[in-house]
Formats: C-alpha cells, sequence, structure tokens
C-alpha cells in the first residue's frame, strides 16, 4: 500500500505542468541574416508592445549604391507574440519585391527561422544570433 502511495505522489509530481511549461525568449537582439552579410536589430520601444528590426551592419561585398540605402532601414516589423511558445508573427521586407509580406517567426536556442510567402511558394530561411 505504501508503494502505491508513492507511486502516486510521484506521478501527480512528475505530470505537474509547472515542469515542463516552457518560457517565452526574447526575440530582441542582433540577427545575422541567413545569407550572413547583414545583420538586423530586433528590438521594442515599449515592452509588450510589437517589435520591429532594423539593418544595422552590411558586409562590405554588398554594393556600395545598395548599402547606403539599406543601412538603418526598418526590415522587420509589427513583431508581436502568437501565444505559443518562441513563436512570433510580423511582417519581414523583401527587397526584390519592394514590400512588406506577412512571416512566422520560430524562436529555436539561437535561430530564428523566418517563413514567408513569396509568390507562390513558402520560403524558410534561418537567422543565427550575433555573438558579441
Amino acid at each position: 500500500m505504501k508503494t502505491i502511495k508513492i507511486l502516486f505522489i510521484l506521478s501527480v509530481f512528475f505530470s505537474s505542468p509547472v515542469l515542463f511549461a516552457q518560457t517565452q525568449k526574447s526575440v530582441d537582439g542582433d540577427w545575422l541574416t541567413a545569407n550572413k552579410k547583414s545583420v538586423i536589430r530586433i528590438e521594442t520601444d515599449d515592452p509588450g508592445e510589437s517589435h520591429y528590426g532594423k539593418v544595422v551592419w552590411l558586409d562590405k561585398s554588398v554594393d556600395s549604391d545598395k548599402a547606403s540605402g539599406a543601412l538603418g532601414k526598418v526590415m522587420v516589423k509589427n513583431l508581436v507574440a502568437t501565444g505559443e511558445t518562441n513563436k512570433y508573427k510580423g511582417q519581414v521586407f523583401i527587397p526584390r519585391m519592394e514590400r512588406f509580406n506577412d512571416a512566422g517567426f520560430e524562436l529555436t536556442g539561437d535561430l530564428l527561422r523566418v517563413t514567408m510567402k513569396v509568390g507562390l511558394t513558402i520560403r524558410t530561411v534561418e537567422w543565427s544570433r550575433k555573438k558579441d
């Protein structure tokens, strides 16, 4: 009987949702884009509000005409948590199309997967958190 009580207590303890709860990780920070030619800084002016991302660094190999207009340009806007752990939604600028498209963002460790619809295709790229 004592064994059954112990097993019951252990099963309640290990099935507790608090043990398995995950906290939302911050998407704020510097992100090296998939092509490794730019860094986008994601931040917010007011905690609890939407985030935005601006280009803060460009590789030297980027054409100087493009570079002069790109630094400081907003590339991500209206970025908010979806309610699912480490998932966000927002809009990302598509330079080729010269417009913002809706996108999903999923944070896994130091990777940010950005999924967007471009034309008839769905494309996912991975940005990596820039180490100091």
